[in-house]
């Protein structure tokens, strides 16, 4: 929300605020230090002098003559500045998935931010309102829950419902082997694929790959019954043997 304040707030409120930040977090302050001597020159004339007592018409944007073009504008400015500041300090994509979340939470035409791996640790990170490119390579660092490469495709797991545990587990912030980033449910395409039959004699497809949460390493494992996927678990120094929820000694 300190981000946000920035562009809210009068340049004096930001300043002040960057002042507080030095003190707790220098690097990134001097990043939106630049970020924030960058979005002068990047807005129109309009808005870059706009007061209090100014007409609604000297507001509109100077090609379109439409204010959601220049609410887009302000969500780019403002993604790209908070992007950028997480980039410089290796945040976790879920530290900067909150982030972008207070842009479109603050702009109604933003309809989300795709976060789009290119391999190697690298992301392009996408403004969907019309589509806006906001950062052709972010580097998070190590993500808290990676594999070492990644070659996106659509497979069982990203692209169906889940169900059960699957699904309520996974909301729960406190649960150490359950909740991880849906970005992890892409590497299934990469996963060692089972048939494993269960009491009730429906076989079903289990998904296993090596991976990392949390700094530590262990397996990611899915279940797909044919329609929803059932289990979605990382499993701390599990081993890919085709056995699911399998005990680690």
């Amino acid at each position: 929300m300190g981000v946000l304040a920035i562009f809210t707030a009068g340049a004096g409120n930001a300043l002040k605020w960057i002042g507080r930040l030095s003190k707790a977090a220098p690097r990134l302050a001097a990043v939106l230090r630049r970020a924030l001597a960058r979005v002068d020159s990047a807005l129109p004339p309009n808005f870059r002098h706009r007061g209090r007592g100014r007409s609604d018409r000297g507001d509109r944007h100077p090609d379109t003559n439409d204010s959601s073009a220049m609410d887009k504008q302000k969500a780019l400015i403002m993604a790209k500045a908070i992007t950028e500041a997480h980039d410089a300090c290796d945040s976790p994509l879920s530290v900067l998935r909150a982030g972008l979340l207070v842009v479109k939470q603050q702009f109604r035409v933003v309809d989300r931010f795709d976060i789009i791996p290119k391999g190697g640790g690298h992301y392009r990170v996408m403004m969907i309102a019309s589509e806006h490119e906001v950062d052709d390579d972010y580097t998070p660092g190590r993500e808290e829950g990676s594999i070492n490469t990644f070659r996106p495709n659509i497979n069982e797991v990203n692209s169906s419902q889940r169900i059960g545990s699957a699904s309520y587990k996974s909301l729960d912030i406190n649960d150490a082997q359950h909740f991880f980033s849906d970005i992890i449910d892409n590497y299934a395409s990469q996963a060692t694929k089972f048939s494993i039959k269960g009491g009730d004699g429906i076989v079903r497809n289990l998904y296993q790959i090596k991976g990392s949460l949390r700094s530590r390493i262990g397996i990611f494992e899915w279940i797909f019954d044919g329609s929803n996927v059932t289990h979605r678990r990382f499993i701390p120094n599990g081993d890919i043997n085709g056995i699911p929820n399998q005990i680690v000694k």
